[in-house]
């Protein structure tokens, strides 16, 4: 047997008591996710809408930069207009708009 099939293979587990009482998921190096719920619950209330939209905007500007002809990125800028709409509708407080958008 070699050195390296001899070596412990770490022990990756989350800690009796976080499978036990909590709604959460252990990543080694990283921590416990979800751990008070998924972000998708609250995806107005943490702001991951901005992040859709900045990932819409940059992609539109990938397309446009690859040549890609704007009638086939139209599509796109379409969707981010209307993700704008519903952004504008919730920072001025009137609710969570529909899922229309993503």
């Amino acid at each position: 047997m070699s050195r390296e099939s001899q070596k412990e293979t770490p022990q990756l587990m989350a800690p009796d008591w976080l499978l036990t009482y909590q709604r959460a998921m252990y990543v080694e190096g990283i921590g416990h996710l979800d751990q008070y719920g998924s972000y998708l619950n609250s995806f107005w209330e943490k702001g991951i809408i901005y992040f859709v939209r900045d990932y819409y905007y940059a992609e539109i500007q990938r397309q446009l930069d690859k040549g890609v002809p704007p009638e086939e990125v139209r599509p796109l800028v379409q969707r981010l207009n209307a993700l704008n709409s519903d952004i504008l509708e919730w920072e001025n407080g009137r609710g969570k708009p529909g899922d229309r958008t993503l």
